[in-house]
């Protein structure tokens, strides 16, 4: 009777003990629905997750053409955001595929389509990094085909 009481308290302990350093806080948790509301929206045509970005957020584009780098949240709005909307007849719209949490960061998989200014349909696939703390996104690194983003990026606008 005393082993089954000792193998019950060892399990209860093991399963709080778990829960504990596997529990997100709230603010993790509401990260990733922070984000999806975001991303929503965007669909929508109703905002933009890029109003997450913090004033001093950071934005990474993984890859190996010249677009890639980083840049700070004025850089990536004058040099990537505005001059690719230009060369987009239609608003990019995205569709998210799977939202993933690993504390701070929240992985978005989405496929986005707009058509260009040249009536030719633009498809990318995208993986992005968001990087939250208080409830602002403090950095991205985005990985997309930039070979795709690139070709936009050359339509004279």
């Amino acid at each position: 009777m005393l082993l089954k009481k000792l193998v019950v308290v060892a399990g209860l302990s093991f399963l709080f003990f778990a829960t504990l350093l596997n529990a997100d806080t709230g603010e993790t948790v509401g990260n990733r629905t922070l984000v999806a509301d975001a991303f929503e929206a965007w669909r929508q045509g109703q905002g933009s997750p890029f109003d997450l970005l913090a004033q001093n957020a950071t934005w990474t584009i993984a890859g190996p053409t010249s677009s890639a780098g980083t840049y700070t949240r004025d850089e990536l709005i004058e040099k990537v955001i505005k001059p690719f909307s230009a060369r987009l007849k239609t608003p990019l719209v995205p569709s998210v595929n799977h939202i993933y949490q690993d504390g701070e960061t929240v992985i978005i998989l989405f496929d986005a389509t707009a058509t260009l200014i040249n009536e030719q349909p633009y498809k990318n696939s995208y993986a992005w990094f968001f990087t939250i703390r208080g409830g602002r996104v403090d950095h991205v690194t985005a990985v997309l085909d930039l070979h795709a983003f690139d070709e936009v990026m050359a339509l004279a606008d």
